[in-house]
Parts: structure tokens; sequence; C-alpha cells
């Protein structure tokens, strides 16, 4: 009897789980085929995925690619794209609470929001038009396909707001911040200024000087133009960017037409982003319209291309 009890009971626990695993995967995703309705859309634009989930993007227009690359960016990415978002302008305490504080507390002394925001205000027409016409299509999924938000942003009580450009270039701020890991020799460059002088502390380290920043005849920096240079050089390692030891050492390579199979260059190139981060910073994707064909990968909620190839060139 208690093993006839024993084998209903679990038979009954298997078809709860796999119905609550069929639920979360139903509610847990987007619609990938069928048709879309985008207001922001100047004409029809086609998605075609391949087997591996990639979006080949086809549109009449590059402004429509754009619209269309951030409305996919958001379908696969919006959990990351958000979370990067409160991380890049010091707000991740607002989602994890205290433990956020010493990655906020680093991002606005080191001014990442603050030089994001100045930033924006000094794009050309040209890319400011093109980071508009992205965070369109990114904001339209925000704003319209709010049943297919991840659990993950529902269950955290995350609920995403619109972009804006300040927001964009904050993030790419933070994106090439973190690919950095000068900080330290930078400080104790600044130390070697205050205690020789700007010429001898030359002769020792290469001094890096940003033409915005107001510095005195003797190059001390003054608390209010440069906050990082008042901090000791032996501040923890929350003063650090999020790298690690794999961080150094991008480097790239062509093959000459003569050494390749194809008779044509190949170019390899390694950004030496950590691979074993997921999601991995990188979103594949393809943009074709009639004028211009281009493969490769975008940093999340980044319009355009960081590494890619087109019909005739390929850079990284």
């Amino acid at each position: 009897m208690f093993r006839k009890i024993l084998i209903g009971f679990a038979m009954v626990l298997l078809l709860l789980i796999a119905t609550v695993t069929i639920y979360l995967q139903r509610v847990n995703d987007y619609q990938a085929d069928g048709r879309i309705e985008l207001a922001v859309l100047d004409r029809p634009v086609t998605v075609i995925r391949d087997e591996s989930g990639v979006p080949y993007i086809y549109a009449q227009s590059m402004d429509d690619a754009l619209r269309a690359q951030g409305f996919i960016a958001a379908q696969d990415r919006l959990s990351q794209i958000e979370f990067t978002k409160y991380l890049s302008s010091g707000r991740l305490a607002e989602l994890i609470g205290p433990p956020g504080l010493r990655s906020d507390i680093r991002h606005r002394v080191v001014g990442i929001p603050r030089h994001g925001k100045q930033h924006a205000a000094l794009l050309t027409p040209e890319a400011r038009r093109a980071i508009e016409f992205f965070l369109e299509g990114l904001n339209a999924y925000i704003e319209n396909q709010t049943n297919e938000h991840p659990l993950g942003l529902r269950f955290s009580g995350i609920e995403p707001t619109p972009w804006t450009i300040e927001d964009a270039m904050t993030m790419r701020y933070f994106l090439h911040w973190a690919s950095t890991g000068n900080l330290e020799s930078e400080l104790i460059t600044q130390a070697l200024v205050d205690r020789l002088g700007a010429a001898r502390a030359a002769e020792i380290s290469q001094l890096t000087i940003n033409p915005d920043t107001e510095i005195s005849s003797g190059f001390v920096a003054s608390p209010d133009s440069w906050s990082v240079a008042n901090l000791r050089i032996t501040d923890p390692g929350w003063l650090q960017p999020p790298s690690g030891r794999f961080a150094l050492g991008s480097n790239q390579w062509v093959f000459n037409p003569d050494r390749s199979t194809t008779g044509a260059p190949v170019l390899a190139n390694n950004p030496h982003i950590d691979a074993r981060k997921l999601p991995g910073i990188w979103h594949p994707v393809a943009l074709i319209t009639p004028n211009l064909r281009v493969v490769g990968a975008a940093g999340p909620g980044t319009p355009g291309f960081a590494v890619a190839r087109t019909d005739h060139i390929a850079f990284g």
C-alpha cells in the first residue's frame, strides 16, 4: 500500500514539474516568428534567425535596420541591458541594496554617469540620430511587449523604463572603462607629479592629461576638478574596473592574401573579453540593407557593431 502511495506521489510530482517547466518556457519567451506591428518603422522589416538564434535583419534603410536592432536587442537581452543600465549609472544599490554600494561609489567617483551625460551633449547629428533610431526600437519593446519581459525582471520587481541618449552613452562609457586596467598606474603617476613635479615625473611615467580637466601650473589636480586624483593609491580594490586577470592583451592579426586559402586577407580579432560570463558581452546580429551588409556583434544596448565584417572590410 505504501509503495503504491509513493509511486502515485512521484508521478504527481513529475507531472507538476513538467507542467511548471512548460509554463515557465512559455511565459519567459518572446515572439520569434509571425508578424509584429511597430509604429516606429518607416517600412516593413524582416528578421530571420539562424539555427543558433542569431538575428539577420533585412530593412530598406539603415534607419529602420537600427530600429529593428534595438527591438531585437531588447528581445534577446533585456535583463542584461537593464542590469547594466543600473550598474553603469551607479544605481545598483536600488536593485540589490547595500551590496551594490561598493560598485555605485566606484562608478560615481570615476565619473561614468557624469561623462556619459557630457558626451551625449557633444554627439554629432549623425551619431545622435543613429542612437535615437536604436533607442526607438528598444523602447518600443519595453513599452509595448510588457507580456514578454523576462521573469527575472518581473520577479525582482524591476519595471524597465524608456532609455535616453544619456543612458546609452553612460553604458558605453562603462563598457569601455570596464575593459581598462590603468587606474592604479594613473594614481601612481599623479603621486609622482605631486612629489617630484611634472617634468621629472614625465621621465619616469607617461603623463596623460585630460584637456577638459582644470589643473594648476604645478599639475596638481584640485578636489573639484578631478576627485580621483585625491584618492590614495592604497585604496582598496573597489576602485579598480571590474576586470580579471585575463583582461589585458587585446590583439588583432592580419594574414596576407598569399597565406590564405581564399586569396584574400584574413583578419583575426581578439578583444580579450571574458567569454566565461553569462550572458556574454557580445550580441551577435546582422544588418542587411540595399546598400550595406554587416555581420558581427554589438555590446548590450548599443547600436551598430563593435566587431564585424561587411562585403568589403572586417574590423574589430
